[in-house]
């Protein structure tokens, strides 16, 4: 859908020296974002990350002991298969960490408005994960990484 939407924007006088791609966020292929390069080889880029609505999914449904998937059954199989499936933690937390990216946003703002210092924490947190393993490569090829967007 998405590229769908970018097809009809070709030719728009707004985006005429940018170069649009697809890019896994995070190295995780299920997380697509668009990303505008310009075409003048500055060294800067906008991520477009598509996310859902906080109300789409309720919260108690993506708790970590709880599976988010539904497994595929049978063609006429009337059998509940929910029960005896494994918990989904780490998808559950990445649907949670995409539908509160705004309310992360602002409460991080919020943050760094009332204690200036805590940018330089969050800078050297992230120095610290980066050197330690815990970030992806610059090229975004980690495909899960423990420190995400809800812990900077």
């Amino acid at each position: 859908e998405i590229q769908r939407q970018l097809a009809s924007l070709e030719g728009c006088e707004a985006l005429t020296g940018l170069n649009i791609e697809f890019e896994a966020l995070q190295g995780d292929c299920m997380r697509p974002c668009v990303i505008l390069r310009p075409e003048s080889g500055d060294r800067w880029v906008v991520r477009l990350l598509p996310v859902g609505s906080p109300e789409l999914w309720p919260t108690r449904m993506l708790g970590p002991d709880r599976n988010a998937l539904r497994p595929s059954k049978p063609e006429g199989s009337k059998e509940d298969t929910e029960s005896g499936a494994a918990p989904t933690a780490q998808y559950n937390s990445l649907l949670l960490e995409d539908t509160r990216m705004k309310s992360q946003l602002e409460t991080l703002h919020n943050a760094l408005q009332k204690l200036p210092a805590l940018r330089d924490a969050i800078l050297l947190m992230k120095r610290w994960a980066f050197s330690s393993g815990f970030r992806g490569t610059p090229s975004g090829l980690a495909v899960f990484t423990p420190l995400n967007g809800f812990t900077l």
